[in-house]
Parts: C-alpha cells; sequence; structure tokens
C-alpha cells in the first residue's frame, strides 16, 4: 500500500533527525529535508519540528503531501491539501524530545523487554566518560551477551560488542560548519563478524540537539538545510476543520 510506503519513508528520515544515537531535537526550528541516492536522485522535503508535533510536506506523483506527527497523540496524519482530505494512523515512536525531561538513565536496558543490564564500572572511550554495561538475554535457553558503552552525558552508545563477534564504534573526529551551523563531525564504524568494515559519517549539531546531516556507505545523504531556529506555529500541526477524513488519502498509481 502507497500510503503504508509514504509513512514508512517519512519515519526514517524522522527518525534519523530526532532520535539517532539518542540524541533528540531540544529546540523548535524549520528547515528543507534532503535525501540524495547514489544515482544522484533527490528528495526534498520542508520539515517543521514544534514542541508537540512535527510536520513534512513533499510533492509525490505531483500532489502536495502532508505527514504530521503528534507524540503526545500517538498519532499521524496523511494529508493531501489540494483534496482537502487526511487519513488517520497510529503513530511509530517519533518523538521530538521537546516539551519534557530527557531520562537521566544510561541504562540501555530501559524500556525493552526479556533483557538485563548490569553496570560494571565507567570508562572513558576516545575522551568521553560512559558507562559500562553487560546486556544478557535469553535465546533458545541460552544466555547471550553484549557489552555496550553509553556516554554518560548525551546517551548515546559509544561503543558495542556483540556476541557473534561483530562491533560498532561511535567516534567524534572534530568540528565543522555545515551551511551556517556549528557541528561535531561523528564516523561510526561497523565490523561485521568476518572483520569487513563499514563507515557512517554524522555531522551533529549540538545547539538544536540532533544530527543534521549524515553520509552512509555507498553515498546514500541525507542531511537538514536552511535550519532556522524558532518557535513553530501551532496551527501547522493540525489538520485543517473543513478537510475530510477518510480511510486511505493516497491512491495506489
Amino acid at each position: 500500500m502507497l500510503t503504508a510506503r509514504l509513512i514508512l519513508i517519512g519515519k526514517l528520515v524522522l527518525l534519523l533527525f530526532l532520535s539517532q544515537q539518542g540524541f533528540a531535537a531540544t529546540v523548535e526550528f524549520s528547515a528543507t529535508a534532503i535525501q540524495t541516492f547514489p544515482q544522484g536522485q533527490s528528495k526534498v522535503a520542508k520539515m517543521n519540528v514544534g514542541s508537540d508535533g512535527v510536520r513534512r510536506e513533499y510533492t509525490h506523483n505531483q500532489r502536495i503531501v502532508v505527514e504530521i506527527y503528534r507524540p503526545s497523540q500517538g498519532m499521524q496524519y496523511l494529508v493531501l491539501p489540494q483534496q482537502k482530505i487526511y487519513e488517520v494512523a497510529k503513530s511509530e515512536s517519533v518523538d521530538t524530545g521537546l516539551g519534557k525531561s530527557r531520562p537521566k538513565s544510561t541504562n540501555p536496558c530501559t524500556g525493552q523487554k526479556g533483557e538485563s543490564c548490569k553496570l560494571l564500572g565507567k570508562e572513558k572511550i576516545n575522551g568521553r566518560m560512559a558507562d559500562k554495561w553487560e546486556v544478557r538475554r535469553l535465546v533458545q535457553g541460552k544466555a547471550l551477551k553484549a557489552l555496550i558503552w553509553v556516554d554518560v552525558n548525551r546517551g548515546q552508545a559509544l561503543r558495542q560488542f556483540f556476541p557473534d563477534g561483530s562491533s560498532v564504534e561511535l567516534v567524534q573526529t572534530g568540528s565543522e560548519q555545515i551551511g551556517n551551523r556549528n557541528t561535531e563531525k561523528w564516523v561510526i564504524q561497523v565490523t561485521r563478524p568476518d572483520g569487513h568494515t563499514e563507515k557512517t559519517f554524522q555531522w551533529y549539531d549540538p545547539e538544536i540537539g540532533i544530527i543534521i546531516k549524515e553520509v552512509m556507505p555507498g553515498g546514500f545523504i541525507r542531511e537538514l538545510k536552511d535550519i532556522k531556529l524558532g518557535k513553530q506555529a501551532e496551527h501547522i500541526f493540525q489538520v485543517p476543520s473543513d478537510y475530510k477524513k477518510v480511510q486511505s488519502a493516497m491512491p495506489a498509481n
């Protein structure tokens, strides 16, 4: 179903900018979200992040499409302004990080079922203080253990060792200016059990509190441009009262 595919794409973009590696937005802003594919094609969307709403607006098959996420309601809305219709769905966990305090615990088992975590102590990982955790999970009666080092200040995993021999490491490599934004440049190195490694590069904006650019293996790029900080109007996160609710807002073509 096209509607589901569109919402999935939107969800992935939102998760990139709002919650990846434990980061979450700390101020309201508007921006242009761009996805660039290795073949050169790109997708562009207008993006607004408010205290209890995220809005994306883009064009699909010559139709204007608006996606509105309301975390406090647990709902998402797919709106077609030209047709004045909309569809409602249960929202995936897309959290702006605004409007409530972030958890202080670094425990990676928080909110997870079937896992237990044991704090082993504190260590410095590439100059950053981290809590070292042992994560235990039973799989078919066998206990599998992983080690995770979580940054005590930001809550993201800096290093992870998994039972199959794979690992993930997150390292800050410096500072760079992206557009008019001052950012921290990070590299995520993923090592597979066979020793093969892949790197993803991320640029984190500490003032906003999110990743504003990511370059992945193969050349796929996601980024925010034209970022403007400021209070977002509440009405842009609401469906106009004269729009009609339908079962499926998007046709199959």
